[in-house]
């Protein structure tokens, strides 16, 4: 399944001001994931995948529990 790339940048956003207070941890990773996206792809309405997703999280973040 693919999904436009600013879709993925605003739902990480979104989960991210709401783990601020409880799970710093987990929204600095999706920070540093959406900032990621940004500088890579200029055209934020190309689709991505969801497994080119998790392997551009892994490559930014590792894995985070």
């Amino acid at each position: 399944m693919e999904h436009r790339i600013k879709i993925v940048i605003m739902s990480h956003l979104s989960d991210a001001q709401m783990e601020l207070e409880h799970s710093p941890e987990l929204a600095n990773a999706r920070l540093k994931f959406v900032r990621h996206l940004i500088s890579t792809y200029s055209n934020t309405d190309e689709l991505i995948s969801i497994e080119r997703c998790d392997e551009i999280w892994d490559q930014v973040n590792g894995v985070i529990v």
